[in-house]
């Protein structure tokens, strides 16, 4: 080589010159241990008048790295350990978050049921129209369905007395087992004594007339209870007053699974815009008692249709149903918290010669006026009449009392 070329490998860095200069190897990068300082000594080869070759810059190896990144992971492993802690020392949930989480889940599981029952009723409908028609291709598998059975669903008895009597009782339990949902929706818990009001609704473009009342009464549950069975009963008479008049005679009563069950006839006559209107009625009430709170109920319905006791051609119907329960009160068990809920509308069947059909109808206010006052009036009247039986009873004791008083003394004389 002439010295041009070596002079010019020199000047730009020719990697085998340096060596063969300087006369050591390149530094390697993962070389990073005490080596560095046997490599600053001139080699063996070498003259001793060499000059000593330059110390390279010391670069950053992947041993270093990963001791950076294991620091890194400790000190982010530590900050998380922190906000962690930080995260599980939270105020507890309040009552009301607690109660609104619970409704949200209960309504999407009512969602998800509501979903699922939509399915089978659809899976049910094909399977009817399926079966529907096999059964008119099929004429000899033919079934006639028992339709009295399920008369009472429009408020109808049968002539045949077991038809009859379950009807009764499907009626009433059918009442009864809308009591909790129709007092919630009224508000009859939250009545204080003495307290009453009426409120109109409609319901398949039908009026309803809903009339609710508390009342306590200073004698117990199991009085207020028998009391109120022979009202049902018509053995308790009750005054007839200036707007509404009531009379009627029990047809028939037994005894079933759940409480006695009466069915009355009656009459009632009311005046409105000087009118006088009568109506006739069927009606039937059951007793359920609770022995585990002391809880009394009676749940009534009105019969539109009786073919054993059919209705007069000329008379309004009745058109009603409600709800009187009677508990021991809360402050004092010796006394009878009374709650009721009475829903009427117009008749369904208007008479067909001439009478109370022929005049024009009352005002909606009026009308809501006039039960208000006639509903009341009637409960006031049924609590005179159990106050004056009970003064009646109260009378009576004091005479035995007294009677017994006077032979005592006369005794006591005889014997002097």
């Amino acid at each position: 080589m002439s010295d041009d070329d070596i002079m010019e490998r020199l000047l730009f860095g020719d990697d085998f010159m340096i060596q063969a200069v300087l006369g050591h190897d390149v530094v390697k990068q993962d070389a990073g241990d005490d080596n560095s300082s046997e490599d600053s000594l001139p080699m063996k080869d070498e003259p001793m008048d060499a000059k000593p070759s330059k110390r390279k810059r010391q670069r950053t190896t992947l041993k270093h790295e990963i001791a950076y990144l294991r620091a890194k992971q400790d000190d982010l492993q530590a900050q998380l350990d922190i906000l962690r802690t930080q995260a599980l020392v939270l105020e507890p949930a309040t009552v009301w978050e607690l109660r609104a989480k619970d409704q949200m889940q209960a309504a999407q599981r009512a969602k998800q049921e509501n979903a699922a029952l939509r399915t089978m009723l659809q899976d049910q409908l094909k399977t009817a129209q399926a079966l529907e028609r096999v059964l008119k291709k099929k004429p000899r598998l033919e079934m006639t369905p028992d339709l009295s059975a399920e008369e009472w669903r429009e408020w109808r008895l049968d002539a045949d007395p077991a038809r009859r009597r379950h009807a009764m009782c499907a009626i009433t339990d059918h009442v009864y087992a809308k009591l909790e949902s129709e007092f919630i929706k009224h508000g009859m818990y939250d009545l204080g004594a003495g307290q009453s009001g009426i409120s109109v609704r409609t319901q398949h473009n039908i009026l309803w007339f809903d009339y609710m009342q508390c009342l306590t009464w200073v004698y117990p549950v199991e009085t207020m209870a028998a009391f109120f069975w022979a009202f049902s009963c018509h053995d308790l008479l009750v005054g007839e007053g200036s707007m509404l008049a009531t009379t009627g005679e029990a047809i028939e009563t037994f005894e079933s699974a759940t409480g006695p069950l009466s069915y009355a006839r009656t009459e009632t006559s009311f005046s409105i815009h000087a009118r006088r209107c009568v109506t006739e009625g069927r009606w039937l009430t059951r007793k359920y008692s609770d022995e585990r709170t002391g809880r009394v109920v009676f749940a009534y319905r009105s019969i539109l249709d009786d073919a054993l006791h059919p209705h007069a051609d000329d008379h309004l119907r009745d058109n009603f149903l409600g709800w009187v329960v009677l508990q021991p009160s809360p402050s004092d068990p010796a006394k009878t918290v009374l709650y009721y809920l009475h829903q009427s509308t117009a008749s369904p069947s208007p008479p067909r010669d001439g009478g109370a059909a022929d005049l024009p109808p009352v005002p909606q206010g009026e009308l809501t006026e006039f039960l208000f006052h006639a509903l009341r009036s009637h409960m006031q009247r049924i609590e005179d009449a159990i106050h004056g039986e009970m003064g009646g009873v109260a009378e009576s004791v004091e005479d035995k009392s007294r009677d017994s008083m006077t032979e005592e003394k006369k005794k006591t004389r005889l014997d002097a």
